[in-house]
C-alpha cells in the first residue's frame, strides 16, 4: 500500500514539475515577444513626440533626419524643435525605465504588489533631500550641480526607505497593509518638510514647485547624458540585486535556506531601487506611480521572475512616461477650455507637468489595486 502511495506521490510530483516547466517556458516565450514589442512602442512614441508639437509646428521624418544628419541644410526651427523634442523624449524613456525597474525590485523586496517608490516614501525622500540641498545647502559651482544632486537624492531615498522598513519591523512581522500605511506616513512627513523648505526658497519657489510636480520641460542633451550615466552606474548593482530579489520574494526562510544572508541581500536590493529612483527624481522631479503601474502591466504576461519582469517593467515604464509627456505637451488647459466652451481667458496657455497626468492615472490605478487586494 505504501509503495502504491509513493508511486502516486512521485507521479504527482513529476506532473507538477512538468507543468511548472511548461509554465516557465510559456512565460519566457511571452517575454521574448513582449520585449521587442515594448521597444518598438517606445521607439514609435519617441518618433511621434519628435514629429508632433504644440500649435502648428509639426515636423516630417525627413525634416527630423535632416536636422540630425545635416544641420547645415536644415532650418533653425527644424534644428531647435528636433533637439528639444528628442532630448525630452529620450529623457522620458530613461526616467520611465529607472522607475519601472525600481518598482519591480521594491514589490519583490516587500512581497507587496502595492509597493512602489512613491508609495513607500523613496521618491519623497529623494525629493526632500534635493530641495533641502538647493535651499539650505552650500554654494556649488554651476558645472558641479548636476553631479552633486544625484548623490544627495540617493542619500535621501536611502534614509527614507530605511525609516519605512524600520518602522514597519517594529511590529514584528512585515505586514503589507502596515508597510503601505507607514510608507504613506513617512512620505507625508517628508512632503511637509519639503513644503517648509519651499518657504525659504524665495525667487526659485515657482521653478521648484514645477519640478516637484514632475516636469520634463527643462530637458537637454546634457541632462540626458547625466541620466544615462547614472543608470549605467547602477547596472552592476542591479544585476546583483535581481537574483537576490527573486529569493526574497519567497520569504526570509527560503532565502536563508538557500544559503543567502537575508540582511545583505535586502540591502543590495533596497540600494539598487533607491539609486534608480534618485537618478530619475533629481533629473525630472517627483514623478510618481510609474513604479506601481509598470510591473503590474507586465507581471500577468511574463510572470514574477525579475530576470524577465525588471527589464519588461522598465520598458513599460518608459512607454508610460513617454505617453504622459506627449499628452502633457499637446493637451493644454486652454485647449480643453475651448472644447468645453469655457471662456479661454480663465486658462493659461501653459502646459501641465507630466507628473500631473501620471498622478491622475496612478491614483486611480492604486485605488483599483487596493480594492482588488482587499477583495
Amino acid at each position: 500500500m505504501k509503495s502504491v502511495t509513493s508511486v502516486h506521490s512521485r507521479a504527482e510530483q513529476s506532473a507538477t514539475a512538468q507543468m511548472q516547466s511548461l509554465g516557465l517556458g510559456v512565460r519566457w516565450r511571452r517575454w521574448m515577444f513582449a520585449m521587442p514589442a515594448l521597444a518598438l512602442l517606445c521607439l514609435g512614441l519617441i518618433v511621434l513626440s519628435a514629429i508632433v508639437g504644440v500649435g502648428s509646428i509639426t515636423l516630417t521624418p525627413a525634416q527630423i533626419w535632416r536636422a540630425l544628419a545635416d544641420p547645415d541644410a536644415a532650418s533653425r526651427l527644424e534644428i531647435v524643435a528636433t533637439n528639444a523634442r528628442l532630448s525630452r523624449a529620450v529623457m522620458a524613456l530613461g526616467v520611465g525605465v529607472a522607475l519601472g525597474m525600481a518598482g519591480a525590485l521594491l514589490q519583490a523586496l516587500y512581497r507587496n504588489p502595492l509597493a512602489s517608490p512613491s508609495i513607500t516614501g523613496v521618491t519623497q525622500g529623494a525629493v526632500t533631500a534635493t530641495v533641502a540641498w538647493i535651499v539650505f545647502g552650500p554654494e556649488v559651482a554651476p558645472d558641479q550641480v548636476s553631479w552633486v544632486l544625484p548623490g544627495v537624492a540617493s542619500v535621501g531615498a536611502l534614509i527614507s526607505a530605511t525609516a519605512t522598513w524600520s518602522f514597519t519591523r517594529l511590529g514584528g512581522k512585515v505586514e503589507p497593509t502596515r508597510l503601505i500605511l507607514i510608507g504613506v506616513l513617512v512620505g507625508g512627513v517628508l512632503s511637509a518638510i519639503t513644503s517648509v523648505a519651499l518657504l525659504w526658497a524665495g525667487e526659485s519657489t515657482q521653478s521648484l514647485v514645477t519640478w516637484l510636480s514632475g516636469s520634463l520641460a527643462s530637458a537637454t542633451w546634457q541632462k540626458v547624458q547625466l541620466l544615462g550615466i547614472g543608470i549605467v552606474i547602477v547596472v552592476p548593482l542591479l544585476l546583483m540585486a535581481i537574483p537576490r530579489a527573486n529569493l526574497l520574494h519567497f520569504g526570509d526562510d527560503v532565502t536563508s535556506g538557500l544559503g543567502q544572508s537575508v540582511t545583505p541581500a535586502r540591502a543590495i536590493v533596497l540600494i539598487a531601487a533607491c539609486l534608480l529612483t534618485a537618478v530619475a527624481v533629481c533629473t525630472v522631479g517627483g514623478i510618481g506611480f510609474v513604479g506601481l503601474i509598470a510591473p503590474h502591466l507586465l507581471r500577468w504576461l511574463v510572470g514574477s521572475d525579475l530576470r524577465r519582469l525588471a527589464p519588461a517593467a522598465g520598458l513599460a515604464g518608459g512607454a508610460l512616461v513617454l505617453l504622459a509627456d506627449f499628452i502633457s505637451r499637446n493637451l493644454r488647459p486652454i485647449d480643453v477650455g475651448e472644447w468645453l466652451n469655457i471662456p479661454t481667458n480663465t486658462y493659461s496657455a501653459v502646459t501641465l507637468p507630466v507628473g500631473v497626468y501620471l498622478a491622475l492615472l496612478g491614483g486611480s490605478f492604486f485605488l483599483y489595486l487596493l480594492r482588488r487586494t482587499r477583495g
